[in-house]
């Protein structure tokens, strides 16, 4: 077994994903909401979904956002019910 498959089942199942921004505005209102109602998250960065030409204009990265499960049920009201949804 690899050190990151090793990393990766210590971990597994102590977060859950509860939403996925396709850009960074959409990002930015997804964790400032997340914050607002002070629930701790973590943020994978998928990759530039722009193609073509690499600029600032043309980017469309994803990001998902990940919470521990106690706060799983807040995280999915507060983001359900925000301009998110």
């Amino acid at each position: 077994m690899s050190f990151w498959t090793a990393i990766a089942k210590v971990f597994r199942g102590k977060k859950v994903s509860v939403y996925v921004a396709m850009g960074d505005a959409n990002y930015m209102r997804a964790a400032g909401h997340l914050e607002d109602a002070g629930i701790p998250f973590y943020v994978k960065m998928g990759g530039n979904m722009g193609g073509g030409e690499l600029s600032f204009d043309n980017r469309l990265s994803e990001y998902e956002f990940y919470v521990k499960r106690e706060y799983e049920e807040q995280a999915r009201y507060v983001l359900g019910t925000s301009d998110m949804a």
